[in-house]
């Protein structure tokens, strides 16, 4: 038992070294678990994942190790927040993934099911491809959001859920 609680102790160190310089906001224990940052508009705790997938995998990797999804934007003020994080965590990454994809009637929808109440298209709303990434280096100036057809491979933003607890790193190991 002090062994597991040992390695958490170094994991959750571990997992905070490799998520430095974060644009802080209020946290929750279960976001600061993660060295995510908290909206402070919704409930919603953001991590960063600096793991490059196709997008199906990705959202299978958040489920996975987190009990979350991609993360779902819902404000400027969110969407800024998560950018000038990917910035510093994401040595140099150009794009990452969010959780919007359209569905087989062709209607943009958020992985965890809220709906789509805010976007940041690049130039207009995409018709063909079928997940959503975000540029870093263009989303100051907006318009960031652009739609590729899957299996491109991204580093990604995981919205972690609420009730999660970190996974149990006796026996095994969580992918981070």
């Amino acid at each position: 038992m002090l062994t597991c609680a040992l390695l958490l102790t170094v994991l959750t160190a571990t997992v905070s070294q490799l998520n430095a310089n974060p644009i802080t906001t209020t946290k929750t224990d279960r976001c600061a678990a993660f060295n995510g940052v908290q909206s402070t508009t919704t409930t919603q705790c953001f991590t960063f994942v600096d793991y490059e997938l196709a997008f199906r995998e990705a959202e299978i990797y958040c489920q996975t190790n987190f009990s979350g999804n991609l993360a779902s934007i819902h404000s400027a003020f969110d969407n800024m927040l998560i950018v000038e994080n990917a910035k510093a965590r994401f040595e140099g990454a150009l794009f990452f993934y969010i959780g919007l994809t359209k569905n087989g009637a062709d209607v943009w929808k958020w992985r965890d099911g809220t709906p789509v109440d805010y976007t940041d298209w690049k130039s207009f709303l995409p018709s063909a491809p079928n997940c959503v990434n975000v540029d870093i280096y263009t989303a100051k100036a907006r318009r960031a959001w652009h739609a590729f057809p899957d299996p491109s491979t991204k580093a990604m933003v995981v919205e972690v859920v609420e009730s999660f607890i970190l996974p149990s790193i006796c026996g095994q190991s969580p992918l981070f």
